[in-house]
């Protein structure tokens, strides 16, 4: 079986979380005339590391810098991404796109790559009207938002907003539940069956050895069917974007809430961990298939002693 996932990253609720006075002022400098503009620190630290790739002058390619996501709201979280969207000048291939935003993935220790807390994510956004869909829009280079910021009431129960989207979430949180019950009885199954065969001669080991097998088997497809279920998420996710302006799309308010609806209900997963969950699963899958070590962290991922 070919690696299913790329590296899962954790998905910030932030939408679902409760407001903050304002935005963070480790990120944004509040003007006497109340608009928030980025602190020069923190401009002067993503253009440092942009300039890190070996191979890549980021800010010479760039047509644009967005700033977006949950950090342009009052409803960041301590650790909320500093999502830094590249849009180039001339077009480029994904995989060069992808290539280069794994490269900041793996070296943001070592390029120092945080705000405080606050993770700063570096990709090369291939349709910049994507961003669009985002709470806010904050354009590095002109140093001005484009969208946003987006700050809600003081008293904004994000919980009751979202009362309808997380009751139409129910089915699958049951279809979840019941794969990671399956997956969590096959695992016992397995551990029991391990266990006894360590204390049985090796005519008897033989005679389990392919029950054995046949159950490893069996929490692979448990893996593999939790996989198709987050693809389904994933795809209802995904919203396609009409040929229209830039302005256009501002003022679409049926486009605004049907991504706004459908990045809530994706938000839910990863609130509940399920997300988080079955990419550390897939971590197992990583040599393409589960060997016997293997059960031993996924007991400990199912909380099975």
């Amino acid at each position: 079986m070919q690696n299913l996932f790329n590296k899962i990253q954790l998905i910030q609720e932030s939408l679902l979380d409760y407001p903050r006075a304002g935005l963070d002022l480790q990120v944004w400098d509040k003007q006497p005339n109340g608009i928030y503009k980025l602190r020069d620190t923190v401009a002067a630290k993503i253009y440092k590391v942009m300039q890190q790739h070996p191979t890549v002058n980021i800010q010479e390619l760039a047509d644009q810098i967005h700033i977006v996501g949950s950090i342009t709201t009052n409803q960041y979280t301590e650790d909320t991404d500093i999502d830094v969207h590249i849009i180039p000048k001339t077009p480029w291939t994904e995989k060069d796109a992808k290539e280069v935003r794994k490269w900041f993935e793996k070296h943001q220790t070592d390029l120092d790559a945080f705000i405080g807390q606050h993770p700063i994510e570096i990709s090369i956004q291939f349709n910049p009207l994507q961003d669009y869909r985002s709470e806010g829009v904050y354009d590095l280079l002109t140093n001005a938002w484009i969208k946003g910021p987006r700050i809600v009431p003081p008293d904004y129960d994000p919980m009751q907003d979202y009362s309808g989207i997380l009751k139409g979430m129910q089915d699958s949180f049951k279809e979840a539940d019941m794969l990671l019950g399956e997956l969590k009885r096959d695992t016992i199954d397995f551990d029991t069956l391990h266990k006894a065969m360590v204390n049985m001669s090796k005519a008897q080991r033989q005679k389990f050895l392919q029950l054995a097998k046949a159950k490893l088997q069996e929490i692979e497809a448990d893996i593999q069917k939790l996989y198709d279920l987050r693809k389904i998420w994933i795809d209802a996710r995904s919203i396609e974007m009409p040929e229209k302006s830039p302005d256009e799309l501002l003022k679409d308010v049926k486009l605004a809430k049907d991504w706004n609806d459908a990045n809530a209900a994706f938000k839910f997963l990863a609130k509940y961990q399920y997300l988080k969950i079955i990419g550390d699963l897939n971590e197992l899958m990583q040599d393409d298939e589960i060997e016997t070590e293997d059960v031993v962290k996924l007991k400990s991922m199912l909380g099975i002693k």
